[in-house]
């Protein structure tokens, strides 16, 4: 019920946001009238929906930072730490997950949370952070298929063709256990990641997630350890696996190149929180498609009915799909 709870309540803070600004938060993007360190540029969604989940202390104060260091990651910047290490909000977090505190040993270890953004039925080539990089810089990053943009990519109600009621906006995700996130259960997809180069259809990721371990060291299985980080690796989450199955990071480095899919450990799929504000449980065995060998869409891809599916087509925005549950 809680996991519910908190779907809605990000599901409604969007349509309040959107309400105020006439328009849908992106994935990444800098706080509001600040200008002066790049790095802001990666701040995440969750962080701009702040304000309308009750949390305007916090957002004030991140919005206030104008000092130079990798303010995104919340990690030992002055009037930061306390208020975003060392805890984790409620509100960020599924009851089916691991809700132990952060012990902080870097800025790959900050608060935690369960929930993303989901950015359709697409692989991800580009981590929302750049044009392809680390870059920290106001290029925007296009990604027409999903409910929410990546970068500096702003959607509307109105861009959304399938409609609200139709389209996933938020999902769920395990992330790596334990205090230092070291805690890990070996080769367990649901919460971890593998790397796979290369990676084009759907066969390739099920054959690469069946036989490798699945890593919570570094920064490859970074879901869900830096909630104010807007990278693709932080926070994105795509409808083109089967819920629980497992993620594929096509880069090794911080998984800028990512497929991640929604996972939990509720009984036999994952909530998602869809435009309209109704949150609903998607079973593991949903429709995929039946062709595994077609070739995955990248997030600059944006006309044409869902290649996966049932799943697939509830997480496009424009493909123009009759398919519902």
């Amino acid at each position: 019920m809680q996991c519910t709870n908190n779907l809605k309540q990000l599901a409604v803070a969007t349509h309040n946001c959107h309400d105020s600004r006439q328009k849908l938060p992106a994935t990444a993007k800098m706080n509001e009238g600040v200008t002066s360190n790049a790095s802001l540029h990666r701040f995440s969604l969750l962080v701009h929906l702040c304000p309308y989940v009750e949390q305007t202390v916090i957002y004030d104060l991140i919005r206030d930072k104008k000092t130079t260091g990798n303010v995104y990651d919340g990690y030992n910047v002055a009037d930061l730490t306390d208020a975003l290490q060392n805890k984790n909000y409620a509100w960020l977090m599924c009851p089916s997950g691991d809700a132990t505190e952060p012990v902080i040993t870097n800025c790959d270890n900050t608060s935690r949370h369960n929930y993303g953004a989901v950015h359709g039925d697409v692989i991800i080539t580009n981590d929302g952070n750049g044009t392809g990089g680390n870059g920290n810089n106001g290029n925007t990053v296009p990604c027409p298929r999903g409910f929410f943009g990546l970068k500096y990519d702003y959607h509307t109600f109105a861009s959304i063709s399938d409609g609200t009621s139709n389209t996933i906006a938020f999902s769920e995700r395990l992330g790596p256990r334990g205090a230092t996130r070291g805690a890990f259960d070996g080769k367990f997809p649901k919460r971890g990641a593998t790397v796979q180069s290369g990676l084009t259809t759907p066969n390739a990721a099920y054959t690469a997630i069946a036989g490798a371990s699945h890593t919570a060291d570094g920064k490859r299985n970074s879901f869900g350890i830096q909630w104010l980080n807007g990278c693709i690796s932080n926070q994105g989450l795509s409808t083109v696996l089967s819920p629980n199955s497992g993620s594929i990071l096509t880069d090794a480095y911080g998984g800028k190149l990512a497929l991640h899919t929604p996972s939990s450990n509720h009984s036999g799929g994952v909530n998602c929180a869809f435009g309209d504000g109704s949150v609903r449980f998607i079973s593991e065995t949903v429709d995929t498609g039946t062709n595994g060998t077609v070739n995955i869409r990248n997030h600059l891809y944006s006309e044409g009915e869902s290649l996966h599916g049932v799943w697939g087509a509830m997480g496009s925005a424009c493909g123009g799909e009759s398919k519902s549950m």
